[in-house]
C-alpha cells in the first residue's frame, strides 16, 4: 500500500477520511466523516451524516492564530450536552486524517473548543489550535468554583433525563415564546435552563423562561409549527443549594463543584450579572 503523503498529494489516488475525537472532562465522543465504522485504540468512531469542517492546513510553529470550525447536526448527543446546557467543563478536539489506501495516518489538528453557535439544524464548534489556545491563556477543564462542573444528566451527575422530561405538543408560537399543551405534574419553573426539542424536524432550543405552559427560548425556532410533537427537559443552574440546582433533583451527593470556595453567592447562574 502507498504512503499517506503520496496519496494525500495525488489528484487521482487520494481518498481521505477523518476521525474526530472530542474529549470532555468526563465523557468523550467519537465520529468519522467516513460511511463506515472505524476502530482506533479501542474507540469506536461512528459515521456522522452532516459532519464537516472548514478548510485548514497542518499546524506549524507559526500557526498560533489558526482556528477551524466543525459543523455537527444538533441531533448528536455532543450538541445536547454542550450546546444548550450551562456546561463549565472543557472539550478538546483531535482530528486524525487517513488515506484509504495508505498504511499510515497523521494527527491533523488538536485544540480546545472555544465556542459553540447553534444555527437551525447544525451546531458550529470553533476550535483554535493547541499553540494558539496556550498563547491565549487556556484554562483548566475542571474549575475550583461554586457551580457544579458536571454536565446535567451525564455519568457523574447521574440525574435521570427521562424522569425529568415530558413529551407534549405545541399549541401556539410567537417569536421566542412557545405555549405547550401540558407540563405534566412538574412544578413551576422546572424547565428553566433546560431544552425543548422538536422531534420531527430535529430542532432544539434552550429554555430561558417559563410561566406555566408558556416557555421562552433563547432564539426563534426555524420551522416548528403548532401541533408539532416536542420533548421538554428540565434544566439546572448548577448550584449546590439553590432551588433550581442539586436539591431539585435530590442529587447533592453527586455535586461536582466547590460550594464553599468561597461561597455559592458567587454563582452567576443564581445571582445574575449586574
Amino acid at each position: 500500500m502507498a504512503d499517506y503523503d503520496v496519496n494525500e498529494e495525488s489528484v487521482s489516488d487520494g481518498s481521505p477520511y477523518e476521525l474526530y475525537e472530542f474529549t470532555g472532562a468526563y465523557t468523550s465522543y467519537y465520529m468519522t466523516t467516513d460511511s463506515v465504522i472505524h476502530i482506533k485504540d479501542g474507540k469506536v468512531y461512528i459515521p456522522t451524516k452532516g459532519l464537516k469542517r472548514s478548510s485548514l492546513k497542518v499546524v506549524t510553529h507559526s500557526d498560533y492564530s489558526s482556528t477551524i470550525s466543525i459543523s455537527i447536526p444538533i441531533t448528536e448527543q455532543i450538541v445536547s450536552d454542550y450546546g444548550f446546557q450551562i456546561t463549565p467543563p472543557s472539550l478538546v478536539l483531535t482530528i486524525y486524517r487517513y488515506q484509504r489506501e495508505a498504511t499510515n495516518f497523521i494527527s491533523y489538528w488538536k485544540g480546545p473548543v472555544s465556542s459553540i453557535k447553534i444555527d437551525n439544524e447544525y451546531a458550529t464548534f470553533m476550535i483554535p489550535g493547541n499553540l494558539g489556545s496556550i498563547l491565549q491563556g487556556n484554562i483548566p477543564n475542571v474549575y475550583i468554583q461554586p457551580p457544579c462542573n458536571n454536565v446535567l444528566f451525564d455519568n457523574l451527575c447521574k440525574a435521570d433525563r427521562s424522569a425529568n422530561s415530558i413529551t407534549t405538543r405545541v399549541i401556539e408560537l410567537s417569536g421566542r415564546t412557545i405555549t405547550i399543551e401540558s407540563v405534566g405534574a412538574f412544578p413551576a419553573g422546572w424547565f428553566i435552563g433546560g431544552e425543548i426539542v422538536e422531534t420531527g424536524r430535529n430542532e432544539r432550543r434552550m429554555i430561558v423562561g417559563q410561566s406555566g405552559a408558556v416557555l421562552t427560548v433563547n432564539y426563534d425556532f426555524g420551522r416548528i409549527s403548532a401541533g408539532d410533537l416536542v420533548q421538554v427537559t428540565a434544566g439546572c443552574d448548577h448550584s449546590y443549594a439553590g432551588v433550581n440546582g442539586c436539591p431539585k433533583f435530590n442529587n447533592q451527593r453527586n455535586f461536582g463543584g466547590f460550594p464553599f470556595v468561597p461561597g455559592e453567592s458567587n454563582n452567576l447562574f443564581v445571582r445574575g450579572v449586574s
